[in-house]
């Protein structure tokens, strides 16, 4: 029969349509105009495939042969354009995914994507250590050396935590000068005089030896059970390595602390 090739052709791409569907776009896509075009795409081809089936068993052919090819191009064409359309699609989503978790200066993991992370991390078993840093002095940097120095020197010391972090370390700008770590209890000893050394060696190198400084706080996983809980634990051990070991937070944010209410390292709540 001469129109067989073309015919098993057009099934063999109906059913890569089908399968397309089922198992990449319907489990990741939400209700809406893309996944109703999919699915009205994909019974049509099940259909054109069952049709087409069918007459190859009975000997003859569905539609005449004249037919078939501008038949068969046309489902190609549209299944290569859906295929096209939705990768682009998806790719722009994983972009704009990664740019709203990422702090734009530093290129670290911004807020919302350290604490989804440690909300994960506080999910599994394994110990580890919340750090809490503030970049002292940026002012006076921007002062004298500009905006742009003071953004040099803050992707610079991005460098300096990701590496002081350690193997399966983690992390992450809070926002302003206030960064956040992950590390290995084993790596936690100490971190706070690495941070502070390799800082004063940048300052000392990069900018002549303006004044600059870093307080560090560090709080074991097992001090909380909550992740707002423990960075809020992190940031006072950051205010007391700064203030001196008496200093307490305000009364009044100290007793809302105590009843769960849950506050960000500024004291308000989150």
């Amino acid at each position: 029969m001469e129109s067989e090739g073309i015919v098993v052709l057009a099934i063999l791409d109906a059913l890569l349509v089908s399968m397309f569907f089922l198992f990449r776009v319907l489990p990741w896509s939400k209700p809406g105009p893309w996944r109703l075009i999919w699915i009205i795409a994909t019974l049509t081809a099940a259909l054109f495939s069952l049709g087409e089936a069918a007459a190859l068993m009975q000997g003859g052919t569905a539609v005449a042969f004249e037919v078939q090819g501008p038949l068969f191009g046309a489902l190609l064409a549209l299944t290569t354009c859906f295929m096209l359309v939705y990768l682009h699609g998806s790719r722009i989503s994983q972009d704009a995914l990664a740019l709203a978790f990422t702090d734009d200066l530093t290129q670290l993991p911004n807020s919302r994507a350290f604490t989804t992370h440690l909300q994960n991390r506080m999910q599994r078993s394994d110990p580890f250590s919340l750090v809490y840093v503030e970049l002292e002095g940026l002012s006076a940097l921007n002062d004298l050396y500009g905006a742009h120095g003071g953004d040099a020197l803050l992707r610079s010391f991005a460098g300096i935590l990701l590496e002081s972090a350690g193997p399966g370390g983690a992390v992450g700008r809070l926002g302003g000068v206030q960064f956040a770590m992950l590390v290995a209890p084993e790596n936690a000893a100490g971190i706070s005089d690495r941070i502070v050394s390799a800082l004063h060696r940048l300052v000392v190198h990069e900018f002549g030896g303006i004044e600059m400084n870093a307080a560090v706080g560090v709080v074991a996983r097992t001090e909380a059970s909550d992740p707002g809980r423990l960075i809020r634990l992190a940031y006072r051990q950051m205010r007391r390595s700064r203030l001196g070991p008496n200093w307490e937070p305000p009364r009044e944010l100290a007793s809302e602390a105590a009843s769960g209410v849950t506050l960000g390292p500024g004291g308000e709540r989150v």
